[in-house]
């Protein structure tokens, strides 16, 4: 019997399929978007000990870019062979 001072909490309605796409495709997005920002501010890191700006940042937005496509490419064949 259902204790009065805790009870049952309402069912959560189910989450249709649309939102968990949505959900899935901005989490791919995010990380893309945070990789490029993380190499870049290692690049800008590199630039700032050895001063050689703007060359590390550059190099760090090229391979973070690339880096970026690499995971949005692989979360994307993953969430597809769901």
């Amino acid at each position: 019997m259902q204790d009065e001072k805790n009870p049952k909490p309402p069912p959560t309605p189910p989450i249709d399929k649309g939102t968990i796409n949505l959900m899935q495709q901005s989490g791919i997005g995010m990380e893309m978007v945070l990789t490029i920002v993380f190499v870049g501010a290692v690049g800008y890191g590199f630039d700032y000990l050895v001063g050689t700006w703007p060359v590390g940042f550059l190099v760090g937005v090229v391979v973070g870019v690339a880096a970026g496509f690499y995971v949005m490419i692989r979360s994307a064949l993953k969430v597809g062979n769901r």
